[in-house]
């Protein structure tokens, strides 16, 4: 039997051998390349590689250490410009029984502007300063209510200087001739959420304390007391809010200001000291 009986007769099986042969090279090369991890151990060492070496010398970490201390003193510096810190007497740290410190401080504050207004010889239609007409109950809302009347006192305060100064350049002008109302709220700076947030974050001021106050005078006491909120090296500045003023119906009457102030409170340094207080 020759070459080409043989393949005649055995041709079926031996295409299928060939056949079988060829289905396997391939999927044997395919899968090599598919599962092979030689490539990807070799992209492993060089991230590692890469991972140990240092991209910043001496130097660049150096600036970045001058950079991060520059930075915290422009942060102190614009907290202390912004955020509204309480003078001694209004904050409850360290007062004992804060209802009483409350009720005390708050009689207190009341009987001398209203002296102050007498002398002045101001129309005073706010003697209550806006408190609310029952004691808060909870320390934090003591506080809050604190603040705003330290911000109303200090307000009321820089008002009156500014009538007398200009009073005393100008024995022709008005001065500060009433204070109609007063009034004084605590609104929670708003938190953005979800997709708000993510589009355009936000800084979470926490507490933001808001006076408001109706009162007449001339545009030359009400110039000088919008400098004196300005503060200086020895002064805290007082934040405006809102400002509207109208002028008198008649030559010479006094206008209406509308003015809102508000004090931002320093979360993280009322936590501290709360906490303190706690500890004590």
């Amino acid at each position: 039997m020759d070459l080409n009986d043989l393949w005649q007769q055995h041709k079926t099986w031996l295409l299928g051998i060939l056949g079988g042969l060829i289905v396997f090279l391939v999927a044997n090369t395919w899968i090599s390349r598919r599962f092979d991890t030689t490539t990807l151990d070799a992209r492993i060492a060089r991230g590692r590689a890469e991972m140990r070496k240092s991209y910043y010398g001496s130097a660049q970490r150096k600036s970045a250490r001058e950079d991060s201390k520059l930075l915290d003193k422009e942060r102190d510096a614009v907290g202390t410009m912004t955020f509204f810190t309480p003078r001694p007497t209004f904050d409850l740290a360290g007062k004992g029984d804060p209802t009483f410190h409350y009720i005390d401080t708050a009689s207190r504050v009341q009987r001398d502007v209203r002296q102050a207004m007498d002398i002045a010889n101001v129309q005073f239609g706010a003697p209550q300063l806006g408190m609310p007409p029952n004691n808060p109950v909870e320390r934090e809302e003591l506080q809050e209510t604190l603040i705003a009347l330290d911000l109303v006192d200090d307000a009321l305060a820089r008002l009156l200087e500014a009538s007398r100064a200009v009073q005393s350049a100008l024995p022709d002008a008005r001065g500060l001739v009433a204070v109609d109302q007063i009034r004084i709220e605590a609104v929670s700076a708003p938190r953005s959420s979800g997709y708000a947030r993510r589009k355009a974050p936000t800084v979470d001021l926490g507490t933001v304390v808001r006076v408001s106050m109706r009162f007449h005078c001339d545009p030359m006491t009400l110039q000088t007391y919008l400098e004196s909120c300005a503060g200086s090296s020895k002064q805290r500045a007082l934040l405006v809010h809102e400002l509207t003023a109208k002028a008198g119906d008649e030559p010479g009457e006094p206008m209406e200001v509308r003015i809102t102030h508000e004090a931002i409170v320093d979360q993280e340094a009322a936590t501290r000291d709360s906490a303190a207080e706690r500890g004590n």
